[in-house]
């Protein structure tokens, strides 16, 4: 069902890479004019890899996760007058 992969660059940018790939071709590695199409294809890719969007990391998931957890321990027990506000400066400060 899900068979295609995600890309979040744009088909120009691709198309623009697939073009220098071609043109990379037609050269041997000892020419000068290879040297100067991989350094296209090097900027090429690092635009690419720009586009990219940044995920959250599981670390950073787990550490809200706690602080979430913590925190509501502490409300559920300052609710039943157990703990006083001041429990709050227990909490990992961000």
């Amino acid at each position: 069902m899900f068979t295609q992969k995600a890309t979040y660059h744009s088909p120009e940018l691709q198309k623009r890479i697939d073009e220098v790939i071609q043109e990379l071709d037609k050269y041997t590695a000892e020419q000068s004019e290879y040297a100067t199409i991989v350094g296209q294809l090097k900027e090429l890719y690092a635009l690419k890899e720009l586009e990219k969007p940044e995920y959250v990391s599981i670390n950073t998931l787990i550490a809200v996760g706690g602080n979430l957890a913590g925190i509501l321990l502490i409300v559920g027990f300052e609710r039943s007058n157990i703990l006083t506000s001041k429990a709050l400066s227990l909490l990992r400060k961000p």
